[in-house]
């Protein structure tokens, strides 16, 4: 598992567990793009009720496709870093550790589990509501 957080060309911040995509044999095998596993749309707002806190939004990235893995050429990306802790945490408890469904629609459950903003304070202490 390599959880990366991903700044696309078209400036939209992915979380996802990230696999290489090699072409070529073994010795002379070459990047050509990046399998996403479960990868989610993260967004960071300012949270309307306090002037210290962010709200953490998570979305399901192409959401009516019923692919796990999603391929995506290298060029595609602008850069792939390390997310900060928090942001680690709530991906994992909430989508990556989360079972796949075998159905090919996802349930109202699932969905709202996934849209339900977490909140932060600016200094990364995650709040409970």
């Amino acid at each position: 598992m390599s959880i990366k957080l991903l700044v696309f060309k078209t400036g939209e911040h992915i979380i996802a567990d990230v696999l290489e995509w090699l072409s070529g044999s073994e010795e002379d095998s070459k990047i050509i793009g990046y399998l996403l596993k479960k990868p989610c749309l993260a967004s960071l707002k300012d949270n309307p009720d306090s002037e210290d806190t962010y709200q953490i939004n998570l979305f399901p990235w192409i959401p009516l496709s019923k692919d796990v893995n999603i391929p995506i050429p290298t060029d595609y990306v602008v850069t792939m870093v390390e997310p900060i802790e928090k942001l680690m945490e709530i991906y994992k408890r909430d989508v990556y550790d989360v079972e796949t469904s075998n159905e090919s629609t996802s349930t109202d459950n699932e969905l709202q589990q996934v849209l339900t903003p977490t909140i932060i304070t600016s200094d990364g202490i995650l709040k409970n509501d």
